[in-house]
């Protein structure tokens, strides 16, 4: 009887033991997955925060009807440069001035005639966007096309 309830325990501590395993190992499992779907639903976020800053230059390039000056003035751009100009935003999507303390960077260039003006609106990001093939190309673009009549109005 002593013997029997011996290798009766064994079993069910080797069952229990087994049990344990597998529940540690489908909670690892579990843990990995929501940290992954954690990252993507922060590069998510991101993408949508600098969309929308993109939008929102499109916009205010259609209401300056093209003018490199009006835009700069209206965004509070920085840095301009011929044709072109740039906004600087740190992680949490805050303007800051210096290219340095930026995260993200928004270029703007703007090419065409006196009649027609297009804006090429790029962002690019200087933290890792995408783990696996460490692109660091632009995260979003955007091309805005505004016709200016004749007398420069709107």
């Amino acid at each position: 009887m002593i013997k029997g309830n011996s290798s009766s325990s064994r079993a069910f501590f080797l069952e229990l033991v087994l049990n344990l395993v597998i529940f540690a190992f489908c909670a690892a499992v579990c843990l990995q997955v929501f940290a992954q779907a954690k990252l993507a639903s922060d590069r998510s976020a991101a993408l949508s925060h600098l969309s929308i800053e993109a939008q929102t230059v499109a916009e205010n390039f259609k209401a300056a009807n093209g003018d490199l000056a009006k835009l700069a003035d209206a965004l509070g751009a920085t840095e301009v440069d011929g044709q072109a100009l740039w906004l600087y935003y740190d992680a949490d999507f805050e303007r800051v001035t210096n290219p340095d303390d930026a995260a993200h960077t928004l270029l703007c260039s703007i090419e065409g005639s006196t009649r027609v003006k297009v804006a090429h609106i790029e962002i690019y990001s200087s933290i890792d966007t995408d783990p696996d093939t460490h692109d660091q190309g632009a995260l979003f673009s955007l091309e805005v096309k505004k016709y200016v009549p004749q007398g420069g109005g709107a």
